[in-house]
């Protein structure tokens, strides 16, 4: 972040950009003689503390003659895959569990003063995937399986864009602009 004083500049970008995956896979096959049973969980997970966050701090004083920028960007993605075959020539069983959660905010904060400058724009976007995927296959005269796949974007998964109570913005004739955006 920047948070100083910025006396003269042709233009001022305080950019953060950030991509987090997580992928957890398993595969697992169980054969047996008379009965077969196998359980597969995966877990991928991008925590809450994968944060991505540009800001310009209330000690900030900046004068441009170009633009001022605060942008946030991130691509958070999780993936969990649980695949499991079971097989025995009387019974066989089976469940897989795949878990995917993303947590990681994206945030663009403007706390300090622009002065001068031909644009202002305070931007926070992101992309928060969350994917659950299994597939299950028991053969056996008496065959059973089972799945139940979760996929969650948590609410710490939050987009922000915040302009705060001691910013001053002194751009007479300037576009100033203010956004957020997720999907």
């Amino acid at each position: 972040g920047l948070d100083g004083t910025v006396v003269n500049s042709s233009q001022v970008k305080v950019t953060a950009d950030g991509v987090n995956n997580a992928d957890a896979k398993n595969d697992i096959d169980a054969t047996a003689g008379a009965f077969a049973g196998a359980g597969a969980a995966s877990l991928a997970e991008v925590q809450s503390g994968a944060d991505v966050e540009a800001s310009v701090g209330s000690a900030a004083s900046i004068t441009s003659n170009g633009a001022f920028w605060v942008t946030a960007s991130s691509d958070h993605t999780a993936v969990a895959d649980s695949d499991l075959g079971t097989k025995s020539i009387l019974g066989a069983n089976g469940v897989a569990l795949p878990t995917a959660k993303v947590g990681g905010a994206t945030r663009a904060r403007m706390d300090g003063d622009v002065f001068d400058a031909t644009e202002v724009k305070v931007s926070a976007t992101s992309s928060n995937e969350a994917t659950g995927k299994s597939d299950v296959e028991s053969k056996g005269v008496f065959a059973g399986s089972g799945a139940n796949s979760l996929a969650e974007v948590t609410d710490a998964a939050e987009t922000e864009t915040i302009v705060g109570a001691t910013a001053q913005i002194n751009v007479p004739g300037a576009a100033v602009g203010v956004n957020s955006l997720s999907n």
